[in-house]
């Protein structure tokens, strides 16, 4: 208890470090996709909040994929079922890195990257802890394991696109005013910066600074608005 307690005071400082450092490079992506630079609009307070949501779904993108590959192709007292095992999971991953690169379009490919990733850590961390093997091929083994890595790549830039299109904004709400430069949805409010996608014309990304007395409408409000009006 003494040594895991003495681990996590070392590593959650890195750990913390390696969070924010993963935020700023998940929100530069997304304000990448509105050709805005999130250096110059994303403070540290602001990247608190998305930091515990990507935060959480990189560890469900990590993890899920080393649970389930710890639950398939467990060793078997039998010998030729433990050869079975590998030759059926070596089949499936070069299966699934075919199919990967048959697929054009990021959401697409996520499920043969996950796939790919169960059967490669599976394989992966059997040649680890094989007695057998030798050293060079224990090494080679974490090439095995590369389909995973692959995953959690498409799996965050899926995340950035859809996030760059829908927004931050819990609702989506809608920001209309005489003071506004156009009327849209919100997809990003922050301490220095508030986004919106216009929701005339082009659906032009613009930004304002933040102001006291702004006033927020769903769809919802805004539908009851029109239909009280007309009639």
């Amino acid at each position: 208890m003494k040594r895991i307690g003495n681990g996590l005071l070392v590593g959650l400082p890195l750990l913390t470090i390696a969070a924010f450092f993963c935020t700023h490079i998940f929100l530069a992506g997304v304000f990448g996709e509105w050709n805005l630079s999130s250096m110059l609009l994303v403070t540290p307070t602001d990247a608190v909040v998305p930091g515990f949501m990507f935060g959480f779904l990189a560890l469900a993108a990590i993890g899920f994929p080393l649970l389930m590959a710890g639950v398939i192709g467990r060793r078997s007292p039998r010998k030729v079922w433990g050869v079975l095992s590998r030759v059926g999971l070596t089949s499936a991953l070069l299966g699934c890195v075919v199919w990967y690169f048959q697929l054009n379009e990021g959401f697409e490919r996520l499920p043969a990257a996950l796939l790919a990733a169960i059967c490669g850590s599976r394989l992966a961390w059997d040649a680890m802890i094989s007695k057998r093997l030798p050293s060079w091929a224990k090494v080679a083994a974490v090439v095995l394991a590369f389909p995973w890595a692959v995953w959690v790549v498409d799996a965050g830039t899926v995340l950035a696109g859809h996030v760059a299109k829908g927004g931050m904004v819990r609702g989506l709400p809608i920001l209309a005013g005489p003071d506004t430069p156009c009327s849209g949805r919100v997809l990003w409010l922050g301490e220095r910066a508030i986004v919106i996608r216009c929701s005339v014309g082009s659906e032009e990304i613009r930004v304002m600074t933040p102001k006291e007395g702004l006033k927020f409408s769903t769809e919802r409000e805004l539908a009851l608005a029109s239909k009280h009006v007309a009639q």
